[in-house]
């Protein structure tokens, strides 16, 4: 004798869970660390591109719109040391290493979407202009704090030197 399925648990309108759709407004970003190119990639660069490839390919199947990325980190003393060790520059030693970190993804199985490398100048651009807004947003709402504290009486605390 077969063994009845087991019960789901409905929401409050008495549907299932697991047919339950959230609408999303934003695509689903999903993606490893960006990996630092100061040595080979081991079983740790592995393990977490398929971790990420697993939560990609499963909100796919739900039919969210993904974009998975993968890449390198090419910026750091370690990489600069590594590099030094080798005799190369370090964009010398990323260019080499790049290659070997394109090639688990490769070899896992990943269908990431886009490689990314923090030396590409579009990365660089990006980033620098993200600062930028960021700073010109706490630059307009340091202003408009002061500006709605300026016209009250301030209460004024003796100033403390340590």
């Amino acid at each position: 004798m077969a063994t009845p399925p087991p019960q789901q648990r409905a929401d409050q309108s008495g549907v299932p869970r697991s047919s339950v759709r959230i609408p999303r407004q934003w695509p689903v970003s999903t993606s490893p660390p960006l990996y630092y190119v100061n040595d080979v990639p081991h079983i740790g660069h592995a393990y977490t591109t398929t971790a990420a490839d697993v939560a990609a390919r499963f909100h796919r199947q739900l039919g969210d719109d993904v974009f998975f990325l993968t890449g390198t980190d090419e910026h750091g003393t370690k990489v600069e040391q590594a590099a030094a060790a080798r005799g190369l520059t370090p964009k010398e030693h990323a260019d080499e290493m790049v290659v070997k970190f394109k090639d688990v993804a490769r070899r896992v199985g990943a269908g990431n979407d886009f490689f990314i490398r923090t030396t590409d100048p579009q990365h660089e651009k990006y980033v620098q202009d993200f600062v930028q807004r960021c700073y010109d947003a706490a630059t307009s709402i340091r202003a408009r704090i002061q500006a709605s504290i300026a016209p009250r009486v301030r209460p004024t605390a003796p100033r403390r030197t340590w």
